[in-house]
């Protein structure tokens, strides 16, 4: 399967997706910021990163333009899971290359659906 870094400073929501993940196989790192994320992406670049906005210092959308700017993780495919459901916020994270917009509150299954299909898009998939 695919390995997954979730990006979320709330521990147990990265808890509950992580052991989603790996329910289905994916091997699953977290980081609960912007900068231990950045560490993470030098040392071992995953298949998909799964990136709250709402992270402390900087913001997710600031990590998500970064990502974008960086070539090494050009081909890293990020899918926005976050608790903001605002037209302007879905739409800045798509135009910064988002891969999807996933809202929080949104059932599991779906959560799960469409990330497997944010894989299936790219090279690295499984």
């Amino acid at each position: 399967m695919s390995s997954l870094l979730i990006v979320e400073d709330d521990s147990s929501t990265s808890a509950a997706l992580g052991a989603l993940l790996r329910m289905h196989g994916h091997d699953v790192a977290s980081a609960q910021s912007a900068v231990e994320a950045l560490s993470q992406l030098r040392r071992h670049q995953p298949d998909l990163v799964l990136l709250d906005l709402g992270l402390p210092r900087v913001d997710g959308l600031d990590l998500l333009d970064a990502l974008a700017d960086e070539p090494c993780f050009s081909g890293i495919p990020v899918v926005v899971y976050s608790g903001r459901a605002e037209p302007d916020t879905v739409t800045a994270a798509k135009q910064l290359g988002a891969c999807d917009y996933i809202v929080k509150s949104e059932d599991w299954n779906q959560t799960y659906q469409r990330i497997e299909a944010c894989l299936a898009r790219t090279a690295g998939g499984a």
